[in-house]
């Protein structure tokens, strides 16, 4: 196809301003494979369609275009998520190998095709988003370094299954990791960070917030007290289940269990001045032989 019949498809398809019609003579010609092509129909369906080409490719005016140019900036227009991306500890490591556009695509995937993050097919859209950001961290050794598997794991939490089932509302990556402003587990600013978890998950759970904020443990890990526990100690990370599954900390079944591993400490007991493993007593109790006996019904440590 020529470049002026691909030029004159892709106006009628998507028309263009006037002085970006110069642009589309040698970018919307394949035969042309030295000069980066725009597929005809693609910016048509993209939240950038009205945009003049110039609007991000500055310093083009020249043809051919000099060797070396600027790479664009999405930041110019969006500066806010541009900030908080630069200044999150995800950002920065993808700073290391991309930059510019580069940067933002990775997530968002090609300007000219880039799609309103409600549109469903959006990259970033909340049905995407587990897929998108597994696109880079399967080729990373994750498990390896964690000892879990974000993406097959998370299908396999009652978020994941939810989400699968067509829950948009169900958690996703960025709920509890955040997006432009994700930073690791490590960093103070982080959603996962150890004391910010209780506000994280409250976010969807404000009901159990409030609950666990009145209770000894929450009123403890408000103050900072490192040792006590938060919610992900009790229901899990990226092994949640339901309370009704078997598999679930917090199933009827398995909350002696999960109390157990902080109460049966010695270096616990000490520090906090608790009896030591309670769950002795109690399975030796009335109630504690009903439970061992199986009867999930039977009084347990909740």
């Amino acid at each position: 196809m020529s470049g002026v019949l691909a030029a004159a498809l892709l106006l009628w398809i998507c028309p263009v301003r006037a002085e970006d019609e110069a642009c589309l003579g040698c970018h919307a010609d394949q035969g042309m494979a030295e000069a980066p092509q725009l597929a005809p129909g693609k910016l048509q369906l993209s939240v950038h369609k009205n945009l003049g080409c110039a609007a991000c490719h500055a310093g083009m005016d020249e043809v051919p275009h000099p060797k070396k140019t600027a790479p664009v900036s999405c930041a110019g227009c969006h500066r806010k998520s541009g900030d908080a991306i630069r200044a999150s500890d995800h950002g920065r490591l993808l700073l290391k190998t991309l930059s510019g556009a580069a940067l933002c695509a990775a997530c968002h995937g090609p300007a000219h095709e880039l799609r309103r993050v409600k549109d469903p097919k959006s990259t970033v859209s909340r049905a995407n988003i587990p897929a998108t950001c597994n696109r880079c961290h399967q080729k990373l050794d994750l498990k390896g370094k964690f000892g879990v598997e974000p993406f097959s794991s998370y299908a396999q939490t009652v978020h994941g299954k939810a989400h699968i089932a067509g829950d948009i509302k169900a958690a996703i990556c960025v709920d509890c990791h955040g997006g432009h402003d994700l930073d690791f587990s490590n960093n103070s600013r982080s959603r996962a960070y150890r004391f910010n978890i209780p506000g994280t998950c409250g976010r969807c759970h404000p009901g159990p917030l409030a609950l666990y904020s009145r209770s000894s443990h929450g009123k403890k890990s408000a103050a900072g007290v490192k040792d006590a526990p938060v919610c992900t100690d009790c229901h899990g990370e990226h092994n949640i289940q339901s309370f009704t599954e078997p598999g679930s900390m917090v199933f009827t079944g398995s909350i002696v269990k999960t109390c157990s591993a902080c109460h049966g400490s010695e270096t616990l007991s000490a520090k906090f001045a608790v009896p030591l493993d309670p769950a002795r007593a109690y399975l030796d109790s009335y109630h504690g032989l009903a439970f061992t006996a199986g009867n999930l019904s039977a009084a347990n440590c909740a």
